[in-house]
């Protein structure tokens, strides 16, 4: 019997009261799951937020700036799973969000942005902040970076425009989609149908004998490597038990930080931004059997495409994005498929020794260990970092971008991917700021360090009154080196100098955040870092605190590395 159509499966819905287009395309969206929206209203956008009134299954935070709604979003992705709304108004609101557009579509996020638009009867005679196809276009500028864009064109079509996008955002390789909804089409009568029960969605799996081929390699290596992406963080159960079956050492990027436990004997650390030593020293001598799950590899995580990964006899590329595979790495065996799905089918076939190999090579060593223990002035950021894991430990992490996330990557330990987290895909600075409140927002339980610099937190400034609105138990720690210190230090290291500007003003963001409502706390002395000392700093209260920690500017992770990555990036000799 032939199956029946998804539209045979439509009826309509019985109302006890009129909805408009909006309402219906909201609560669309909340019958699907999606529970929380951020961003800023005005004119166009009005009569969703109007709508969020009558759907109050999907909660509303407001944000000081649009771009920290939609990173906010992310944040709420990351650790959910689910798509967040990010709701902006015409013209101004939907570019203000452009960069976070960006890294969701770097970082395989679901995303629905949702701008407001002209009325449809002003398309054309320019009207202020028109995006159509007669104005400036906003489907066709984030088109490249959108799975899908879309519009709301009439009342009847608000339902499945907002399935579509759900359905776009969450699909097998998810990512940012928009939505444009005109002012007058918003506010209209509209039906809905009653959809049936939404399927999970089918992840995709390698055929049997690519796997088979996978797990005969493992079987038979005698020095397997096994390296970890962000794609690999829904699999971090079937990459454990692989690496302990087959004897494997695991090198993780700077993006995925926490997909294999770090205190594990098999780890080796952190390649590319916050490299450990002991990475280097196991890639002397090459692996003959390497497995990349999940990383695209890029400059970033290799150095400048500097480091070799490369098995000598085989090297298996898994991704879910088969744009991905074997870009930066000459791969013999290329998967597509679920990182999960496809490790328990690999898992399945694979002939387990009784003795499971055990590779050489020195554990995780770390740069300089002794600065975690150091009591200079300024403060050694290691030493910031240790501090803080001490008193605590059970703390998510969020990074923002710049030097100290070299330094997070490098010196804090977790053991899980729901500790650390960071938006390498886009490198945004300014959005561990609003990562940090859509995770806090989402964890409620929990206590989030947003770890920034002076320069990303300014960036996003206004969102400690967010926080302080939102009674947010975030600890900001602001590592305090009044510079654009990563791009200084790789000024001098490539130039033997710096242009004026990188070094600036040292704000005092202790006062700021008081003045603003939350704590505000300045950190300049190795004495306040001592358990007792900042445990009381600490303790537990119902709104943000701001850590202004005044660091050491010279000290630097990415002084060599990274200047010998941008040499090789660039095609130049390296120093001899």
């Amino acid at each position: 019997m032939a199956k029946r159509s998804t539209l045979a499966q439509l009826a309509p819905r019985p109302a006890t009261q009129v909805r408009t287009a909006a309402q219906v395309f909201l609560q669309t969206l909340a019958d699907a799951g999606v529970s929380q929206a951020w961003g800023i209203p005005g004119g166009t956008i009005s009569p969703v937020f109007d709508a969020l009134c009558d759907v109050q299954a999907i909660a509303y935070v407001a944000t000081r700036h649009e771009l920290a709604a939609a990173f906010a979003a992310l944040g709420h992705a990351r650790v959910s799973g689910r798509p967040a709304l990010v709701l902006t108004t015409s013209g101004p609101g939907v570019t203000n969000v452009i960069t976070a557009v960006a890294s969701a579509h770097f970082e395989q996020l679901p995303m629905i942005v949702v701008g407001g638009e002209v009325p449809a009867r002003a398309s054309g005679r320019g009207a202020l902040q028109d995006g159509t196809a007669e104005g400036w276009r906003a489907a066709e500028v984030l088109g490249p970076i959108v799975r899908w864009a879309g519009r709301v064109c009439s009342p009847a079509a608000a339902q499945s425009v907002a399935a579509r996008a759900l359905g776009s955002a969450c699909g097998a390789v998810p990512g940012p989609v928009f939505v444009s909804v005109p002012l007058d089409v918003a506010g209209q009568p509209a039906t809905s149908f009653a959809l049936g029960p939404s399927r999970p969605l089918a992840r995709a799996t390698p055929e049997r004998e690519a796997c088979l081929d996978l797990a005969r390699a493992l079987a038979r290596a005698k020095r397997p490597l096994l390296v970890l992406g962000n794609g690999a963080r829904s699999a971090c159960k079937e990459t454990l038990e692989l690496a302990e079956a087959v004897g494997m050492r695991v090198i993780v990027t700077g993006h995925a930080k926490g997909c294999f436990p770090e205190s594990h004997p098999q780890y080796l650390g952190i390649s590319g931004l916050g490299q450990h030593p002991s990475v280097d020293q196991f890639l002397v001598t090459p692996p003959d059997v390497t497995l990349v799950v999940g990383s695209r590899l890029n400059d970033l995580s290799t150095n400048g495409w500097s480091m070799v990964f490369e098995g000598t006899a085989a090297t298996f590329h898994l991704d879910r994005d088969p744009v991905l595979l074997g870009r930066n790495v000459q791969a013999t065996h290329c998967l597509v498929g679920d990182a999960g799905r496809t490790l328990r089918r690999v898992l399945s076939v694979l002939v387990r020794s009784a003795q499971p190999l055990v590779v050489g090579g020195d554990p995780l060593r770390r740069h300089r260990p002794e600065l975690e223990r150091s009591d200079q002035v300024p403060l050694a950021p290691p030493r910031v970092l240790r501090a803080l894991q001490d008193v605590l430990p059970d703390a998510i992490w969020c990074s923002d971008i710049g030097e100290h996330l070299a330094f997070a990557l490098h010196y804090v330990g977790v053991d899980s991917p729901d500790r650390f987290h960071n938006l390498l895909g886009f490198g945004s600075m300014g959005s561990g700021v609003g990562a940090a409140l859509g995770i806090q927002r989402s964890r409620p339980g929990e206590r989030v360090i947003c770890l920034c610099g002076d320069g990303g937190f300014s960036m996003l400034l206004g969102e400690l009154l967010t926080a302080v609105e939102q009674r947010l138990p975030l600890v900001f720690v602001v590592m305090n080196d009044a510079r654009w210190n990563m791009v200084e230090h790789g000024f001098q290291a490539v130039y033997g100098r710096s242009p004026d500007g990188l070094a600036h003003a040292r704000g005092d963001f202790a006062l700021v955040a008081r003045a603003l409502g939350a704590a505000g706390v300045c950190i300049e002395r190795p004495e306040q870092l001592e358990r007792a000392c900042l445990s009381e700093t600490l303790r537990s209260r119902s709104g943000p605190i701001v850590l202004d920690v005044r660091i050491d500017p010279s000290e630097s992770l990415t002084r060599e590395t990274r200047s010998a990555a941008i040499r090789h990036f660039r095609g130049e000799a390296p120093d001899v």
